[in-house]
């Protein structure tokens, strides 16, 4: 999980525009995706109106800003495409965001040391080229009391180029604890499905450790999925993903299909 030259020249040239086009591209955030998103905070133990007249940095915010879910709470969105999205994106929500910085999550914000009540980093961790240096400045931006919300997927090498990094629970705690953090609790999957998009997601809630305090490592992740939950789910992924497979093939979007005319050709 240590920065590496490969990792960056992959979060640079292939995860970022990767990133970019699934946002200019992605539908306009509905009502659906909103009760969705309620569900995900509420899930992990967090209500609408707790962090009123307080500040919550979003870091990885991407175009759909989850943290319009505080009401009354000054949300800092932290995304290096910020600006991309802003100017490409119509609806781009980030717009609804009280100070947006079009950094990477790896710069340190000196603005942000000290002032943060919740930093929220939700489905971002695994697409980003180093981040222990990411934790690191989550630690300097909460205050004293301050909460920290990470929820990320874990899974193993993918060639989408889209996932920098591969994270695991026992590297990810190892991470957190060497940071600074004490965790409060952890979640296993979502309040609504299994996982944001590859593999299973995992979520901790955590504060800056005090001195003598126990980190926490040795959180036992509640189960937010059933068995017969994710079998259902399986079951609906695979059926989705062959009629997508069925789909391409009758719109000439398929790769296969286009190989094969273009040899006939």
């Amino acid at each position: 999980m240590i920065k590496d030259d490969s990792a960056f020249e992959q979060w640079q040239s292939a995860a970022q525009s990767g990133e970019l086009e699934f946002h200019v591209h992605r539908k306009k955030p509905d009502q659906t995706l909103e009760k969705l998103n309620g569900e995900l905070f509420e899930g992990f133990g967090f209500q609408a109106q707790q962090f009123a007249g307080k500040t919550v940095v979003d870091i990885g915010a991407g175009s759909h800003l989850r943290t319009r879910f505080f009401q009354e709470a000054t949300v800092v969105a932290v995304e290096p495409l910020a600006n991309d999205y802003l100017e490409q994106i119509e609806w781009c929500e980030l717009a609804d965001a009280d100070v947006v910085h079009s950094v990477s999550a790896e710069k340190r914000i000196e603005e942000l040391e000290g002032a943060a009540d919740l930093v929220v980093c939700i489905n971002v961790l695994d697409h980003t080229y180093n981040p222990g240096t990411i934790i690191e400045n989550i630690h300097h931006y909460l205050h004293e009391d301050g909460q920290f919300l990470l929820s990320v997927d874990l899974h193993g090498e993918t060639n989408d180029g889209m996932h920098p990094v591969e994270l695991t629970v026992p590297s990810l705690i190892e991470l957190l604890c060497e940071r600074g953090f004490a965790i409060d609790r952890g979640y296993l999957y979502l309040p609504y499905q299994r996982t944001y998009g590859h593999g299973d997601a995992v979520t901790f809630v955590m504060h800056r450790r005090g001195p003598d305090e126990p980190s926490g490592r040795d959180v036992v992740l509640q189960r937010l999925r059933t068995p017969g939950q994710l079998v259902a789910e399986e079951i609906q992924r695979r059926t989705s993903s062959i009629c997508r497979r069925i789909k391409r093939v009758f719109t000439g979007e398929s790769r296969g299909i286009r190989r094969l005319f273009g040899k006939a050709a």
